[in-house]
C-alpha cells in the first residue's frame, strides 16, 4: 500500500493562505475594471440602439411625407396635417414617443430635385433620458436626419 505524503515546503506557515490573499488582491483590482467595462458596454449599446431607431423613424417619416405630398401638395404648409396623417403614427418606444420630437419638415421645392428633410431628436423636450448615464459616459442628446425625394 502506497502512502501519500505532503511536501514539507507546503506545510510552512509562510505559504498558508497565500493563494487566498492573491485571489482577493486580484479580485480587488479586476472586479471594478470588469464592472466599468460592462457598464460602458451597456451604455454604448443603448446609445447605438437609440441612434439607429431615430434614423429609422426619420427615414420612415420622410418617405411617408413624400408619398403624402404626391397625393396632396398642400401638406407642405400645414404642420397639423403632417402630424395627423404621418408623424402621429411613427413611434418607437422608448426612443420616439412623442410627435414633438420631430422638427418641422423642410420641403425643398426650389431646387432641381424636390426633397423633404425630416429631423428627429432624443430625448423629447422636458423628458427623462433612459440611456444609462454615468460619470464617464454621458449620453448627449441624439439627432437623426433623413432626406427623401418628393414623388
Amino acid at each position: 500500500m502506497t502512502k501519500y505524503t505532503m511536501s514539507p515546503k507546503l506545510k510552512t506557515p509562510s505559504n498558508c493562505g497565500s493563494a487566498l490573499v492573491e485571489m482577493s488582491c486580484a479580485l480587488c483590482v479586476m472586479l471594478p475594471i470588469a464592472v466599468a467595462i460592462l457598464l460602458f458596454s451597456v451604455g454604448t449599446c443603448q446609445t447605438l440602439f437609440a441612434k439607429a431607431s431615430l434614423q429609422h423613424c426619420a427615414s420612415t417619416a420622410a418617405r411617408q411625407l413624400s408619398v403624402a405630398y404626391g397625393r396632396d401638395p398642400d401638406i407642405t404648409t400645414s404642420r397639423s396635417a403632417q402630424d395627423v396623417t404621418i408623424l402621429d403614427h411613427i413611434r418607437m418606444p422608448p426612443v420616439l414617443c412623442e410627435t414633438e420630437q420631430f422638427d418641422d419638415p423642410v420641403f425643398d421645392l426650389e431646387s432641381a430635385f424636390n426633397t423633404v428633410k425630416v429631423s428627429v431628436r432624443y430625448p423629447a423636450p422636458g423628458k427623462q433620458n433612459w440611456i444609462l448615464s454615468l460619470p464617464f459616459f454621458d449620453a448627449a442628446p441624439l439627432r437623426a436626419t433623413a432626406t427623401y425625394p418628393l414623388n
